[in-house]
């Protein structure tokens, strides 16, 4: 299946794609900034979303998956679930996610708030039991198996940061070649997407070949002269 990152389900992206990941936190960023964002827990995403999604009672575009940062303390678990749910959505994926974070001090600071790739699988678990669909965004093997052990059978694979070297990049997608061929070996045989970062180019064309899904980037460029609002730490 072919799938989008937007953020206005409104987009003619949406429109043409077979399924939609809406982030609205991502407006006006590029891939690479999205990055970065992706490894912190940022402002309102939720509420954000929930603004961005369709009237209720309006049909959504294509098959929708919301974008959600599922160690909110303030609006997340069932309540969170059942509006998605009642706005036309039909899964759930985490982003921004706690996967893109190295190790380190950050990372520590954020496991001991509670803040971790455990919470967020527990989290997609609770999502399921919603009856929502669930995607775990993962970024290496490990990860992937440690979802797939949690009970979840649809993995985005993010494959990191181009550096903008070419050499480096190169090993870089060699190195995710080689997860997914040992994610597709796994037993439980999850279905993965693959996110096809722009900043690598068409160099992803070989791991795009081992996966069922792929998602491209299509988040709206800001406007000349605007400058993008900035994210407000909770």
């Amino acid at each position: 299946m072919q799938g989008v990152i937007v953020d206005n389900p409104a987009s003619p992206s949406a429109a043409a794609a077979e399924f939609v990941v809406l982030a609205p936190y991502l407006a006006g960023l590029s891939p690479e900034a999205a990055d970065i964002v992706g490894m912190m827990p940022i402002g309102s995403v939720n509420e954000t979303l929930l603004a961005a999604l369709p009237v209720a009672g309006l049909a959504p575009p294509r098959k929708l998956v919301a974008a959600v940062f599922l160690c909110d303390p303030f609006l997340s678990g069932r309540r969170l679930f059942e509006r998605l749910r009642a706005r036309g959505v039909s899964g759930v994926v985490n982003l921004p996610t706690t996967s893109l974070v190295p190790p380190g001090v950050y990372r520590q600071a954020l496991t001991a708030a509670g803040i971790d790739p455990g919470a967020e699988l527990a989290a997609l678990g609770e999502a399921r039991q919603s009856g929502l669909e669930v995607m775990a965004t993962v970024a290496s093997y490990d990860q992937a198996a440690r979802a797939v052990e949690a009970g979840v059978a649809t993995l985005l694979f993010h494959p990191g940061t181009p550096t903008g070297e070419a050499a480096l990049d190169l090993r870089l997608v060699e190195g995710v070649v080689a997860s997914i061929g040992r994610i597709r070996s796994m037993p439980q045989r999850p279905r993965v997407a693959l996110y096809r970062h722009p900043g690598f180019g068409g160099r992803l064309a070989p791991a795009g070949d081992l996966v069922e899904d792929v998602l491209d980037w299509a988040v709206s460029a800001p406007r000349v002269g605007v400058e993008a609002a900035s994210p407000q730490p909770v």
